[in-house]
């Protein structure tokens, strides 16, 4: 449905999906109709050029799926933040402003929610990425420099690889070992601070 919008607009889509949610009594139509109006959301943010990133999950603590679709995009200025789900807001000369509006009613209709995250800010320099390499055989010091280069990963996202024992512990540590390194699930861990809890 959206595959012709994102090529118009150059955009390339990438899904870090997990393969342990839950399955859920859902309307079909509604939830198509809120990821629609995301990801339209989100092409009229980068305009031009740019990546949407579609993240799953599942929050075991609070049992409910997590869905997370990001942008490239320029992001929502301070004063807009608290408009967004107003509606017939919008920022765009074509836009009706209902998207999102409608998308929050039909996520509340359903039991769930959306909420939005514009940029970093300042804590942005703050941010450390780790990649861990689930095959360290074929991931040598050297390919992942290479990796790295071609994602221009800047200084804060660290590629680690080590022996084959080594990567298991850490994937079995964080619950993430599919014991298939063909089969792995993606995985993504945050936390504020270093003496915080990952969630």
């Amino acid at each position: 449905m959206l595959e012709n919008e994102f090529r118009l607009h150059h955009i390339q889509i990438k899904k870090q999906l997990s393969d342990d949610l839950q399955e859920t009594m859902l309307d079909e139509n509604q939830i198509e109709q809120i990821f629609v109006n995301l990801l339209l959301n989100a092409v009229q943010a980068i305009e031009e050029k740019g990546v949407i990133t579609v993240t799953s999950r599942m929050d075991k603590n609070r049992k409910k799926a997590l869905i997370e679709i990001a942008d490239t995009g320029s992001g929502i200025s301070s004063e807009n933040m608290a408009k967004i789900f107003e509606p017939f807001f919008s920022t765009k000369t074509k836009g009706t402003g209902l998207g999102l509006a409608i998308s929050r009613g039909l996520a509340r209709l359903l039991g769930g929610d959306i909420s939005v995250q514009s940029e970093l800010g300042s804590d942005s320099a703050n941010l450390r990425m780790v990649s861990v390499s689930i095959d360290p055989e074929h991931d040598t010091p050297e390919a992942l420099s290479a990796y790295a280069k071609r994602f221009d990963a800047g200084p804060q996202w660290q590629f680690l690889t080590g022996s084959l024992d080594d990567s298991i512990k850490v994937q079995q540590a964080f619950d993430a070992d599919r014991g298939d390194k063909m089969n792995h699930a993606p995985l993504t861990l945050f936390r504020a601070t270093p003496d915080a809890q990952w969630v």
